[in-house]
């Protein structure tokens, strides 16, 4: 097996792909953990993703460096055991180092054979997917900053969007009636109001949600539904 520092001097970052797939047999089952390529402040990079079962992501992300050191014992515990379900235990040390030892074996040959390689329709796509937002060339503002963090977009895929010079087009009223359905309520201008804040509740709806309609001068209206009377 190669060091990781012939792994390191083997992943170029200037080269390295900007999105690697890495699909996983663990104990219960396969996960798939699509890492994308972060820029570091001193100019070294690495590789963030979260792992997903059958299309469900985990609840925490995986740093994979170039070295294949990895970060984030949560995640590859996730991976390691398949998934995770109710009532499941952690990987003893003895499984958990194997699935990690063939992750990065996985990891590091996927990342020498793809450099060079342009894979950036599959990054954008990747993304889109992940925010639920169209991307487009562009540099994010500070406005799109504060309305990504009501979204709740993850960390790592805003700053791969400024790294790659793409911003996010922000439909609050799309956003939103992806969390309350239209034939319930819909988003219209207008100032917040009680009817908004009931329409919130019952839909679950986060602070950041409500704070990002109100900053936009959105509220809800409740879509009134034709009673059927009953004939005798």
């Amino acid at each position: 097996m190669q060091s990781a520092i012939e792994w390191t001097s083997l992943i170029k970052p200037e080269s390295a792909p900007d999105l690697i797939s890495i699909e996983h047999n663990g104990e219960k089952g396969t996960t798939v953990t699509k890492l994308l390529k972060v820029n570091k402040p001193d100019g070294s990079i690495h590789y963030v993703g979260t792992p997903t079962k059958n299309g469900r992501p985990g609840r925490y992300n995986l740093i994979v460096e170039t070295n294949g050191f990895i970060i984030g014992s949560a995640a590859m515990n996730f991976i390691a055991n398949g998934g995770w379900s109710p009532g499941d235990s952690k990987p003893s040390h003895t499984v958990k180092c194997k699935h990690r030892e063939e992750f990065v074996r996985k990891f590091v040959s996927t990342a020498i054979v793809h450099q060079g390689l342009s894979n950036m329709d599959e990054l954008v796509e990747d993304m889109e997917q992940q925010t639920g937002l169209k991307v487009v060339a562009g540099v994010i503002t500070e406005g799109d900053e504060i309305d990504l963090g009501l979204i709740g977009a993850k960390a790592h895929i805003v700053e791969l969007a400024i790294n790659k010079h793409y911003r996010f087009e922000i439909d609050v009223a799309k956003h939103i009636s992806r969390w309350v359905q239209t034939s319930y309520a819909t988003v219209i201008p207008g100032e917040w109001d009680s009817g908004s804040a009931e329409v919130a509740t019952t839909s679950a709806l986060s602070y950041g949600h409500v704070a990002l309609m109100r900053r936009h001068g959105l509220r809800f209206k409740k879509v009134r539904m034709a009673r059927k009377t009953a004939t005798g």
